[in-house]
């Protein structure tokens, strides 16, 4: 499914941001999700996105849009050596198999907005009803 990654000068230096089992938020337990969060220093987040931000949008900037409305094929070789096709993760993204690429990149950015959104509004409601 994936076009040419983005370049990123040392790609290596962010290895240490892998956490086992965290995948990208699909499937990951609470267990897991709380670890990430107590072993990822907030900076070294920061930097990576800092670093990253860039690449990324380079590379979508020369993405063709004929490719974007292509059809996302989550069952590839790549997704499976990885463990995206395997419990408890598939079953999470499986509906997102076969959907056009640029849904595939902007369901988890819309989604992750909408989530924290949520938050912040039962937060303020129960400051209003405190």
């Amino acid at each position: 499914m994936l076009r040419d990654e983005p370049e990123v000068a040392d790609g290596e230096a962010w290895t240490d941001l892998r956490v086992a089992d965290a995948f990208f938020g699909a499937g990951a337990s609470r267990e897991t999700a709380d670890r990430v969060a107590h072993t990822v220093p907030r900076q070294r987040v920061i930097d990576y996105l800092s670093t990253m931000q860039p690449a990324a949008m380079q590379w979508l900037d020369s993405t063709p849009e004929a490719w974007l409305e292509g059809s996302a094929d989550l069952k590839t070789k790549r997704s499976q050596d990885h463990g995206y096709c395997d419990e408890p993760v598939w079953s999470e993204i499986n509906d997102l198999h076969g959907i056009p690429r640029w849904q595939f990149l902007a369901r988890p950015c819309i989604s992750h907005i909408r989530v924290h959104f949520g938050e912040l509004s039962s937060q303020l409601e129960a400051l209003r009803a405190g």
